[in-house]
């Protein structure tokens, strides 16, 4: 087959599962890997994300990783953003950091479950927003590079219902109000 790699056959070792585990190995024209992921059989016999995921740019450059539990992501994801590789980075506030930045978002069953954020190469945390079963729940917050607070908001349910407020890089309020149920 000419995009993947040998299959190789490896025992998964989680006390809850006894899968067997097959690694495919995706790779660029040049042979390059683009792709390394782990997959298992489900129970009608196809093929299914299942263990690491690891991809990687034509550079050998890692671009993100995870880990899937029987095709849902599961636990933390990492994906690494070059300034260019996205509009937003070149936005406020994305425009005051460093880049290259770091996203790393929690799922559980293939849903955002906790907090998801953005770091740039300073380890700076330029924003976090919290999930709870694949929806906005809880603050959600962007911050000058300054360490300032640039914006926050609360949400409950996917809907923001809370306090809104926005501030200027010195601190001062620039926009405060408070919402019901998304109103």
């Amino acid at each position: 087959v000419d995009d993947y790699d040998a299959w190789t056959t490896d025992e998964n070792t989680d006390e809850d599962d006894d899968y067997l585990v097959e690694v495919i190995r995706e790779r660029y024209p040049d042979s390059t890997v683009k792709i390394e992921r782990e997959v298992t059989q489900d129970t009608q016999g196809n093929y299914i994300n299942h263990g690491s995921w690891k991809m990687w740019d034509e550079q050998g450059t890692a671009v993100a990783e995870g880990q899937y539990h029987l095709g849902d992501r599961d636990g933390v994801w990492t994906r690494w953003y070059r300034t260019r590789d996205a509009r937003i980075f070149s936005q406020p506030p994305f425009n005051q950091y460093a880049g290259p930045y770091v996203s790393q978002a929690t799922f559980t069953a293939g849903e955002l479950d906790g907090e998801w954020a953005i770091y740039d190469s300073k380890q700076r945390k330029v924003s976090s927003i919290m999930f709870k079963d694949g929806e906005r729940n809880g603050p959600a917050v962007w911050w000058y590079a300054n360490g300032q607070k640039k914006f926050e908001a609360v949400y409950a349910d996917g809907v923001i219902d809370g306090e809104l407020t926005e501030w200027e890089a010195d601190d001062n309020v620039a926009n405060a109000e408070t919402y019901q149920d998304g109103h």
